[in-house]
């Protein structure tokens, strides 16, 4: 029975990983990687999401989850969250 939740997206990123390893198993990866990232993602998590409470929330103006700097601009501009944070990502230990 096929999983209900696949989607174009789903199998269309899943060929493309087909690829990435193939690239690396053949050593022909190239030198000009970029990463692609959907800001949607970030914001999902940073406004409060209850799956990561201790995210910092772009919604607040003050207390300890909002950021240093308002961002209700942005949001209202539907700016991306690259164009400010284009070195910033999440590693496998808690960010301060």
């Amino acid at each position: 029975m096929p999983c209900r939740s696949w989607n174009r997206g789903y199998v269309k990123r899943k060929v493309a990983g087909l690829n990435e390893v193939y690239l690396q198993v053949a050593n022909q990866i190239p030198d000009d990687i970029e990463a692609k990232i959907n800001p949607a993602a970030c914001i999902s998590c940073h406004t409060g999401s209850t799956k990561i409470p201790e995210a910092k929330n772009i919604l607040l103006t003050s207390g300890e989850l909002a950021p240093m700097l308002p961002h209700k601009e942005q949001l209202q501009n539907n700016i991306s969250c690259l164009d400010c944070h284009q070195n910033m990502g999440h590693s496998k230990t808690t960010q301060t």
